[in-house]
């Protein structure tokens, strides 16, 4: 079983009629006004366009050191923990299901550069928040996103 699968399989039987965001210990869900508007005001912005779900690029963010150097406590900012990205070295390709996906940043840089891997770097996409109407995933609707993303830190 697939990510999607088991996430769709939880969804469909544990919150059949709720929008359902999924994301992972690690990832923040970085929308326009998020500081503000709760998740709902998102939910009802979707459901006025049609929307499904909506799609998220991923945006890995580090520390200057190792994890293990990282000092944060509950509370502190945690982008003041693992302030910097990769501005750079991103590809952008045409994709049937996401309009377009994300590959690149340091994962690329880290672990496909140099290596001699026969398979490409993954995407750099999600979709992190979806409807109770878009119970199979990514089939049907309307999938929008272009004004948010994933914050991961690695």
């Amino acid at each position: 079983m697939h990510g999607i699968d088991w996430t769709n399989s939880v969804t469909s039987t544990y919150s059949p009629n709720c929008w359902v965001l999924t994301v992972d210990a690690d990832e923040f869900l970085v929308y326009p006004n998020c500081e503000e508007a709760q998740i709902g005001a998102l939910a009802s912005y979707l459901e006025s366009r049609s929307a499904t779900a909506m799609r998220a690029p991923l945006l890995d963010m580090y520390h200057d050191g190792a994890l293990r150097d990282v000092r944060y406590e509950a509370g502190d900012d945690i982008l003041a923990a693992f302030p910097y990205f990769d501005h750079a070295g991103y590809e952008t390709e045409i994709h049937e299901n996401f309009r377009y996906i994300v590959r690149g940043g340091p994962r690329q840089r880290v672990f496909w550069d140099n290596a001699e891997l026969p398979y490409p770097p993954p995407h750099l996409m999600k979709i992190p928040f979806v409807s109770p109407d878009h119970a199979s995933g990514l089939a049907g609707g309307s999938v929008i996103g272009e004004a948010c993303g994933i914050v991961q830190l690695a």
